[in-house]
């Protein structure tokens, strides 16, 4: 079955003033766009903030309500499917994330055009073409659901790459020793909170059922990402020097006063780059888990 999906690489580099997807860096204003699709000939707009902040079909900004998407888990996910889904999470070795296997088991037909969400190739077209199996055909709302949020997923990760922050600047200990070049490794540290959630996907916890914007979900992520914070290269390193820690047993935060601290006034990027990783974690986590139990959260 053939669909039409927006081209993201064009539309992400017309300004968002233009009604485009570039704000501060380019695509950065996808995840909050209403993509378009024709799927099997069936004309469709999918906003993944719909889905995001559960908006009912008053307030959606897509033509897809999350009532049809939550019609089609079932469709879907059968008993059967929901195993093969768990082998999958299993099986995941957290370096990318989940839903490029979601999508290539349950939902594409065949191999698609690398990197179709952001693809150099696709010039001034104004779609990309996917084929995903024609046994989806009435399943099409959650197709558009995972489609999108796939695409939503790139530019989050993409943002956050552009904003962080590759090294810092620390002070610790008694005699004071400072490090003006400590690397941050976000890809490890990418890596281990995708662990993270893998374990939770494993163990059958539900995410918090807000998006971590909010405040209680933005604590709750930040806790988990404090726990992979811990075993990620420059971050780990400032957990061992009492830099990195945890208040109240609840988050993360940076010490920048006192003998052990961050310099240079950095904390506020670092803390921008990680609320982009916090975000994709929770939709992965979110997505992947209501297709397990096969109804949202």
């Amino acid at each position: 079955m053939a669909v039409a999906f927006s081209n993201l690489r064009k539309v992400s580099s017309v300004p968002f003033a233009q009604g485009g997807g570039q704000g501060l860096v380019r695509g950065s204003k996808i995840p909050h766009h209403s993509q378009a699709l024709t799927i099997g000939g069936t004309a469709m707009t999918y906003n993944v903030d719909d889905w995001t902040n559960k908006k009912d079909d008053a307030r959606m900004s897509g033509s897809v309500s999350q009532q049809e998407v939550g019609k089609d888990f079932y469709k879907l996910f059968d008993r059967s499917n929901r195993k093969k889904l768990r082998k999958l999470i299993k099986a995941w070795n957290c370096n990318s994330t989940i839903l490029d296997p979601i999508l290539a088991n349950f939902i594409f037909e065949g191999e698609q055009t690398a990197k179709w969400y952001d693809d150099p190739t696709a010039n001034d077209a104004d779609t990309v073409a996917l084929t995903v199996r024609d046994s989806l055909s009435g399943s099409k709302a959650l197709v558009a659901h995972l489609i999108a949020a796939r695409a939503a997923i790139h530019y989050r990760e993409n943002t956050m790459t552009l904003l962080n922050v590759n090294t810092v600047s620390i002070t610790y200990g008694l005699p004071s020793t400072t490090e003006n070049d400590v690397n941050l490794d976000w890809d490890a540290l990418k890596h281990d909170l995708r662990a993270v959630v893998k374990t939770r996907l494993m163990a059958g916890t539900a995410p918090p059922g807000t998006p971590p914007s909010e405040a209680d979900s933005g604590g709750a992520m930040n806790t988990e990402i404090f726990t992979a914070m811990q075993t990620a290269g420059g971050f780990s390193k400032m957990h061992q020097k009492g830099i990195l820690y945890q208040p109240n047993g609840i988050g993360y935060d940076f010490k920048t006063e006192g003998r052990n601290k961050l310099n240079g006034g950095k904390r506020a990027n670092v803390v921008a780059a990680v609320n982009h990783l916090r975000f994709v974690a929770w939709t992965e986590w979110r997505i992947v888990h209501e297709l397990l139990i096969g109804q949202f959260v």
